[in-house]
C-alpha cells in the first residue's frame, strides 16, 4: 500500500480523498454504533487525522454559528427586495439556498487548496513529477570488495525521471525499534546526505534526485537513529548500479 501511495498518484489522490469524505462524514455525525467506533480507534490514531478532524469541527461550529445569526438578522431586520441587487447579492443569495452539507463541502475543499497552495510556494521547488524505484538488500561485501558471484542491481534513468527512490530492505532487528534513519550515497568516496521518504519494521524509502546521478555504481550506508540520539549503523553496505 506504501509503495503504490509513493508511485502512484492517481491511487494517491483517491486515498486522500477517502480519507477527506471519511474525516467529513464523522464530523457530521454519518457514523454511528460499531463504525463510529472504529473510526474513533483505527482511522483517528493518525496524528494528522485527528488535527484534520479537529478544523473540520471549528469550521462546522463557526458555519453554524454564522447561519444561526443570519436567520436570526432576517427575523428582526427584514432585507427590502430591490429590482436588480447585482451579481454579489445573486451569488450570496444563491449560496445561502444551498444546503449546509453542501457548502461545509465546498469550503473545506476551498481550504485544502488554499493550503496546498501555500505548501507548493514555500517548499523552495515542486515535488518531482515522476520517479523510478528499486528494491536493495544489503550486501556483505563493502564498495570495491563486491565478488564476482553475487550480482548488483541496476537501474536505467530515461530522461523523463526526476527521482529514484530506493527501497532498503533491513535485516533483523534488535529489541529496542529505532526512532528513525539516515542514509548515506556513497558515490567515488564521497558521501552525501539523502532524504528519507518513509519507513516501517521491514524497509527504508529514500530519495535521491535523478540529476544527481550518472552512470555509475553507488552503495548506500544507513544508520538508525534511537530516542536518545545514539546511531548505529547497520551492518553492510546498499549496493547498486545506474546504466
Amino acid at each position: 500500500m506504501e509503495l503504490r501511495l509513493l508511485s502512484d498518484p492517481e491511487f494517491s489522490a483517491e486515498f486522500d480523498i477517502v480519507v477527506d469524505e471519511i474525516s467529513i462524514r464523522y464530523v457530521a455525525g454519518g457514523f454511528e454504533g460499531d463504525d463510529k467506533d472504529r473510526v474513533e480507534r483505527y482511522f483517528l490514531r493518525a496524528p494528522e487525522r485527528q488535527s484534520k478532524v479537529k478544523v473540520l469541527c471549528e469550521l462546522l461550529q463557526y458555519s453554524k454559528a454564522v447561519r444561526k445569526d443570519e436567520q436570526s438578522v432576517k427575523t428582526e431586520t427584514p432585507t427590502p427586495v430591490t429590482d436588480d441587487p447585482g451579481w454579489l447579492a445573486r451569488v450570496w443569495r444563491f449560496w445561502n439556498t444551498e444546503p449546509l452539507m453542501l457548502r461545509f463541502g465546498v469550503t473545506v475543499a476551498a481550504l485544502v487548496i488554499v493550503v496546498g497552495v501555500v505548501f507548493l510556494m514555500r517548499s523552495g521547488r515542486p515535488a518531482p513529477q515522476s520517479f523510478a524505484t528499486l528494491t536493495l538488500s544489503s550486501n556483505d561485501a563493502e564498495r570495491g570488495q563486491q565478488t564476482v558471484t553475487n550480482v548488483i542491481p541496476s537501474v536505467k534513468l530515461n530522461s523523463g525521471i526526476d527521482e529514484l527512490r530506493l527501497q532498503l530492505l533491513l535485516p533483523s532487528q534488535a529489541a529496542q525499534q529505532p526512532k528513525s534513519y539516515r542514509a548515506e550515497l556513497i558515490p567515488a568516496s564521497v558521501s552525501r546526505g539523502l532524504k528519507v521518504v518513509s519507513q516501517d519494521s521491514k524497509s527504508v524509502v529514500v530519495a535521491v534526485p535523478a540529476s544527481d546521478l550518472k552512470p555509475d555504481r553507488y552503495s548506500i550506508r544507513l544508520y538508525a537513529v534511537f530516542a536518545d540520539g545514539r546511531e548505529e549503523r547497520i551492518p553492510n553496505t546498499y549496493d547498486f548500479r545506474v546504466e
